[in-house]
C-alpha cells in the first residue's frame, strides 16, 4: 500500500518570502529570524487535496511536516485485519507529522487522509532541522510544544483506556476550546461524527447519545457541524477530576 511520497501536479514551491502562507504565532517558527523564515519558506510545498484524498501513506518517505491552511486531515492507521484506528483529527492552523524531525529513517507513522477540500503547506525536514541548529530558542520552542503533545498523548491513553464514554466527549470537547475561551464559544468539530466517535472509541449512537445529555444539562449547544460550549469552565473542572 505505501509508496515513496513524490511530489504531485497538485503541489507547488511557496512563494519567495510570502510571509503570510504560515502564521506568525505557530510554535516552529519562535526565534527565527526573517532570512530564516524565508529560507523556510522558499523550501516548503503546497498541496491541495480533494475529499477523501491522501496526502501520505503509513511508510512512505517523510521529507515535510505540514500545516492546515485550511480544511480537514484524518490520520489513522489500519490494522492487519483492515480495521481502521483514527489517530487524529486536525483543522485549520493545526500542524502535524512533527515526529518525523527526530527519526533517523523519517517515514511516516500513520495515514494522512482529507475529510474535505484541504490546503496544506509542507515544510522541509531537512531544512527545519537545519535552522534549528543556528537557533537555541527555536529548539526551546519545539521541546516545550513536543512535551506537552506527550502529556497530551498521555492524557488521551488514560481517557481511551480508564474513563467512560462521557468523560471522553467532554474531554474531546476541552480539547478544541481555544485558550482561555469565555462563555458561549463556538468549536469546530474537526470530523463527522461517526469519525470523532472513533477516534474516541466509542460507538456512534453513544456519541450521540454523550453530545444529547450534555445538551440537556445546559453546558452545550449542537450545531450542523459546530457546538457552542456554554460553560468552558465546567467542562474543564470534569477533565480535572
Amino acid at each position: 500500500m505505501s509508496q515513496t511520497y513524490r511530489t504531485p501536479r497538485t503541489e507547488s514551491t511557496a512563494a519567495d518570502g510570502d510571509q503570510t502562507t504560515i502564521p506568525a504565532d505557530q510554535y516552529f517558527l519562535a526565534g527565527l529570524g526573517d532570512n530564516q523564515r524565508d529560507r523556510l519558506l522558499r523550501a516548503s510545498v503546497r498541496r491541495t487535496l480533494k475529499p477523501g484524498e491522501h496526502l501520505f501513506n503509513q511508510g512512505d518517505e517523510a521529507p515535510h511536516f505540514f500545516l492546515i491552511l485550511h480544511g480537514r486531515i484524518k490520520l489513522y492507521r489500519l490494522s492487519p485485519d483492515g480495521d481502521e484506528k483514527v489517530m487524529g483529527l486536525s483543522g485549520p492552523r493545526a500542524t502535524f507529522a512533527e515526529g518525523v524531525l527526530f527519526m533517523a529513517e523519517p517515514r511516516y507513522p500513520v495515514n494522512a487522509q482529507a475529510l474535505e477540500a484541504t490546503e496544506v503547506i509542507g515544510l522541509s525536514r531537512q531544512t527545519y532541522l537545519s535552522i534549528l541548529s543556528e537557533s537555541f530558542p527555536t529548539c526551546l520552542s519545539v521541546m516545550a510544544e513536543v512535551t506537552g503533545r506527550i502529556q497530551s498523548l498521555l492524557n488521551e491513553i488514560e481517557a481511551l483506556t480508564l474513563r467512560d464514554s462521557r468523560y471522553r466527549v467532554v474531554n474531546f470537547l476541552v480539547s478544541l476550546l481555544p485558550p482561555a475561551a469565555g462563555a458561549d464559544t463556538t468549536v469546530r468539530l474537526p470530523a463527522r461524527k461517526g469519525e470523532i466517535a472513533a477516534r474516541l472509541s466509542i460507538r456512534p449512537e453513544t456519541l450521540s447519545r454523550a453530545f444529547r445529555m450534555l445538551s440537556d444539562e445546559g453546558l452545550i449547544t449542537m450545531r450542523e457541524e459546530s457546538v457552542i460550549i456554554h460553560d468552558p469552565a465546567a467542562l474543564q473542572v470534569v477533565v480535572s477530576i
